[in-house]
């Protein structure tokens, strides 16, 4: 939102907004190997894959951390959350998060970056069971073990 509109909402000069792994990335930070031997998946989010265009970013700085970066099924596909739509459709949200986590199978943990889709994927794994799901700057900074 900010990258993008509000030099236009408000009025002022456009300066740079970065998003985490976008900024870390550009900047070839120095990453601890905090997740050597460990499997992850990375859920992308709507707004970091639509709007930012940022999607590998996030996966090599989970490499350069040690971790073993797989696909999920579609990865192109919401997790559910969708601002109100999870409070507007929450049979279909429930549905989708469900599915999405379905695909995170035999994993150390589902990582995202972004703060909706961490709630939306860890309350559905916190009553259906499933990876532990964490943020990537935690992912990054303790690891994916850590707790």
């Amino acid at each position: 939102m900010l990258s993008h509109y509000l030099p236009e909402l408000v009025g002022c000069e456009p300066y740079d907004v970065w998003e985490l792994s976008a900024f870390l990335d550009q900047h070839a930070a120095d990453l601890p190997r905090r997740n050597d031997g460990r499997v992850v998946v990375y859920h992308d989010s709507c707004h970091m894959l639509r709007e930012l265009r940022t999607a590998d970013a996030p996966r090599r700085l989970l490499q350069r951390s040690g971790a073993e970066v797989r696909d999920l099924p579609r990865p192109d596909l919401c997790c559910g959350f969708g601002g109100t739509f999870s409070t507007r459709q929450p049979e279909v949200s429930v549905a989708m998060a469900d599915d999405k986590l379905a695909g995170a199978v035999g994993v150390s943990a589902l990582v995202t970056a972004d703060p909706g889709c961490l709630m939306q994927l860890s309350g559905r794994t916190a009553r259906t069971g499933g990876p532990r799901v964490m943020h990537l700057a935690t992912a990054l900074a303790r690891g994916v073990d850590a707790d």
